[in-house]
C-alpha cells in the first residue's frame, strides 16, 4: 500500500499533476498545496524518463497537454464575426485572401502546402474538398485553375465555398478558383463542400471581382 505523504496515515490514491506527491483526500491535497505553494499545474516541458513514456500516467498527462491546447484555439477558430465584419483572430493576408492560421500544433496546419512560388511569381494553394462522407486535399492549385478542372465532380451536385465567417457562396461552373477565394476569410486554406450546405452555414450571393483583370490590363 501506498501511504499518503501529506498526512501519512491513509492509503495515498491521487498523485499531485504538478510534483507527483501521493495524497489520499482532497483536505491532504489543499494542505500540500498551502505548505509548499505547489500550484497542482504539471510543467509539460519537465523531463520523463523514457522507461516512464508508455505508462498510463504519461499518455493521461499528454492527452490533457493536447486538449488544453485544442480547447485554447477553438473559440479563435470557431467564433463567429462580429457586427463590424471582423475576424476573431488577425488574419495573414495571402494573395488577396485572408488566412486565419491555426497553432502549428494541429492537423489543419500541418496539411496545408499553400505558399508563394518565386519562379512562377504567383501563389500556389492547397484547396479542401469535402464530399460526404470522403475529404480530399488537392495541392499546388492556382488561382486561375478552372473550378471544373480542380473539383473534377462527377454528378451534379451543387458545391460550396465554405468560409471562416459561416457563411457560404454557391460556386458557378466555368469559373476559376479565385473567383471563390479573392478577398474571402478561411481557416488555413479555402475549403468547398458538395452537396446540401451544412446547416450551421448561411448562404450569401457570391460577388465575382474584376480587379485581378484590371490590374493586367494596367500592367
Amino acid at each position: 500500500m501506498v501511504v499518503c505523504e501529506q498526512c501519512n496515515r491513509n492509503e495515498a490514491i491521487y498523485c499531485c499533476p504538478g510534483c507527483g506527491l501521493k495524497f489520499c483526500t482532497s483536505q491532504c491535497q489543499k494542505a500540500h498545496k498551502a505548505s509548499t505553494k505547489c500550484t497542482g499545474i504539471q510543467n509539460p516541458t519537465n523531463y520523463v524518463p523514457r522507461q516512464s513514456l508508455l505508462t498510463l500516467e504519461s499518455l493521461n498527462r499528454d492527452y490533457n497537454f493536447i486538449t488544453k491546447i485544442q480547447n485554447s484555439v477553438a473559440p479563435v477558430l470557431h467564433a463567429p464575426f462580429n457586427a463590424t465584419n471582423t475576424v476573431p483572430a488577425k488574419p495573414r493576408i495571402m494573395g488577396g485572401v485572408a488566412i486565419i492560421k491555426a497553432p502549428r500544433q494541429l492537423t489543419r496546419a500541418k496539411e496545408n502546402r499553400s505558399r508563394f512560388d518565386k519562379l512562377q511569381n504567383k501563389f500556389l494553394w492547397t484547396i479542401e474538398l469535402v464530399d460526404p462522407p470522403q475529404r480530399h486535399l488537392i495541392h499546388d492549385i492556382l488561382d486561375t485553375d478552372s473550378i471544373d478542372k480542380v473539383l473534377s465532380l462527377t454528378d451534379k451536385r451543387q458545391v460550396f465555398v465554405l468560409n471562416a465567417d459561416n457563411t457560404a457562396q454557391a460556386v458557378a461552373p466555368g469559373t476559376i478558383i479565385g473567383d471563390h477565394i479573392w478577398g474571402h476569410f478561411f481557416k488555413e486554406y479555402p475549403t468547398f463542400y458538395a452537396g446540401e450546405l451544412p446547416e450551421n452555414y448561411r448562404l450569401t450571393e457570391l460577388s465575382i471581382s474584376d480587379d485581378s483583370d484590371s490590374e493586367n490590363d494596367s500592367d
